[in-house]
């Protein structure tokens, strides 16, 4: 839009009064910038400001010359607008015309400015480029956002509490802010850190439009010493992001769970595309012994040999303890949810607490599927994710399958272990469905499969034994036997997921774990917590196994139905597991109940088998 100079000067006297205006109904605790920019610079290039954190300034206009070089809001403009700023060799300028194609930034958390009493400030925003000082996610990319759009960010704080600024001063606790996509767009916060903390570590995590697509933690040393543990820098955990939000990997809900303390308080962020909403609650609910579910359900579920109603029951009493945990909030929004979709929701669950069995959560009864059975993983299409160490986020939704091992072993004789009858035909039935390539579960064999260059793709099964403590998640183990089928060897998750050098593939793209039911307790793959932290850690993008031991003629149909699935036709990995448990008969096994599945919930395996 080219003007002259006098348009500029009346354009100017409007926005004293547009000011004016804003001055008596913003709080004083807001701040604006306006900017006043016309297209040719040759003209008028003038910015005006004005304060209104100090009420004895609002009015006040201070008027001041912009620098000749301008950064550009947002990240790209329309074609049009940006040739002709090319070709005229100026730097690009947003007038009203503009239209924003994409926004791209990082997620930041400004460097602290510590007070007297060791509280300190610092701002939420977006950066332009990555901070490596910082544990920061990929780009936050957003395609053509419509006008009004915000980031919801949700904050934690490890060692203090945050709080919203009034006038240089700490007002109400805050757990969440909003920023509209724009770059210059900031939010001043304090954090006062808790008694005797050496340190404290802030958490954002960027909500858009219902979708986690970014995440940065910032560590802030209160005490000198605090940087440094037994002689190591701490160095907070990289969650790495690929943001770029597409149709297939939005879901309808998603929740965030994260431990806050040691004494098991629990911070909820709860997102939903459908409301444009995010809720943030901290200290509503806490968690425990964790470990107790697995092992009570286990002891009682193998009383009965895992099938009756006794054994439902089980499952029911538990799911019940379960929803005890969850704020009252996430029901009502499933609820909301649920009301405004045909479909089968979807749900995406992060969590960094992995031994507790949210799948088995009992729905209340007025937001329930009464043809489904009432546990949430029974009511939606549901997985789970990793908030933890050097992990990505969100998980792929595409897997295409090049490669297929189906590992599996009968053991008994000198081995020491129950006969599993059904393992060797679960793998047989692999090959000649799906060409998947069965072998034994021998520990040269897998050795063999490890020393293999990695392969993108590669889908493995394993219809073995497992060991596991329940209440500890990383005592767990695969059993094999060793080459001369004389004894069995233990194979650990750090030494089935190894070390991925980067830009290579890891070492499965897809592990199956299908532990059948052996004759002792402590012989139990029992939950699967142990393997997906390390798995995932290293690229596996998915992950499936049972949380209690499971009926191997079951079991090997549950594989058969599994694949036919995901790899005959076009359902998702969540849609199938979804579908299976609706299989569970009165009075029968519990064993289509027992699978838990981290990965994305719209996740398909393309069958690229050759």
């Amino acid at each position: 839009m080219h003007i002259d100079r006098s348009s500029a000067e009346r354009i100017l006297e409007a926005t004293y009064k547009i000011i004016e205006i804003l001055t008596e109904t913003l709080e004083p605790s807001h701040e604006a910038l306006i900017t006043v920019k016309p297209y040719d610079r040759k003209l008028i290039d003038e910015a005006f400001t004005f304060d209104l954190k100090h009420p004895d300034r609002i009015g006040r206009i201070r008027k001041k010359k912009t620098k000749k070089k301008l950064i550009p809001v947002g990240s790209s403009v329309d074609e049009i607008t940006r040739k002709e700023e090319e070709e005229s060799g100026e730097e690009p300028c947003h007038g009203s015309e503009t239209i924003l194609k994409e926004f791209r930034a990082y997620p930041h958390i400004g460097d602290p400015t510590f007070n007297h009493d060791l509280s300190f400030d610092f701002t939420i925003g977006y950066g332009r480029v990555k901070d490596d000082a910082v544990a920061v996610s990929g780009e936050l990319v957003v395609h053509e956002p419509d006008p009004g759009d915000v980031f919801n960010i949700s904050i934690r704080a490890e060692g203090g509490k945050v709080y919203t600024l009034v006038d240089d001063s700490p007002g109400s606790e805050v757990s969440k802010v909003k920023l509209i996509l724009d770059h210059k767009a900031i939010e001043r916060l304090r954090c006062i850190p808790n008694d005797n903390v050496n340190h404290v570590i802030l958490h954002a995590d960027y909500i858009f439009k219902g979708q986690l697509i970014g995440t940065v933690s910032h560590i802030v040393i209160i005490d000198d010493q605090a940087a440094y543990a037994d002689g190591v820098a701490f160095i907070p955990p990289v969650r790495r992001v690929f943001s770029d939000l597409t149709r297939e990997n939005k879901v309808d809900i998603c929740v965030s769970v994260r431990r806050t303390d040691d004494d098991g308080t629990l911070q909820w962020t709860i997102a939903t595309r459908h409301l444009d909403e995010v809720h943030t609650i901290t200290g509503e609910k806490k968690a425990t012994e964790t470990g107790v579910f697995a092992k009570r359900i286990q002891t009682e579920l193998r009383e009965h040999g895992f099938t009756s109603v006794f054994a439902l029951g089980t499952l029911e009493s538990s799911g019940k303890d379960i929803t005890d945990l969850i704020p009252e909030l996430f029901w009502e929004i499933l609820g909301k949810v649920k009301s405004k979709t045909s479909e089968t929701p979807s749900l995406l669950l992060y969590t960094d607490e992995t031994r507790i069995p949210w799948e088995l959560a009992y729905v209340p009864a007025d937001i329930r599927n009464p043809d489904q059975l009432p546990f949430l993983c029974c009511q939606v299409n549901m997985g789970r994710w990793l908030l933890r160490e050097k992990i990505e986020i969100p998980p792929p939704t595409t897997i295409e399958v090049t490669r297929f091992t189906a590992m599996s072993q009968s053991y008994g004789g000198a081995t020491g272990l129950g006969f599993l009858e059904y393992t060797n035909d679960e793998a047989k039935i692999l090959k000649n469905k799906y060409a998947a390539e069965s072998v034994d579960a021998k520990i040269n064999v897998l050795g063999q499969l490890l020393m293999d260059d990695p392969e993108p793709g590669h889908l493995i099964h394993f219809a073995i034994h497992g060991i596991s403590d329940p209440t500890d998640s990383a005592k767990c183990a695969l059993i094999l036997v060793n080459s001369t089928d004389s004894g069995t060897i233990e194979v650990y998750p750090t030494q089935l997921a190894g070390v991925r050098e980067e830009g290579n593939p890891p070492r499965f793209s897809f592990v199956f774990l299908n532990a059948c039911q052996v004759g002792a307790t402590h012989q139990i793959l029992g939950q699967a917590a142990g393997f997906p932290p390390h798995l995932i850690r290293v690229g596996t993008k998915g992950f499936i196994a049972p949380l209690w031991s499971v009926v191997g003629k079951d079991a090997i149909s549950y594989a058969e139905h599994f694949y036919d699935k995901v790899l005959g036709k076009d359902t998702t990995v969540s849609e199938a597991l979804t579908m299976l448990r609706a299989t569970y008969e009165e009075n029968g096994s519990v064993t289509p109940l027992a699978y838990v599945y981290y990965g994305h919930p719209n996740t398909k395996l393309l069958n690229k088998i050759q």
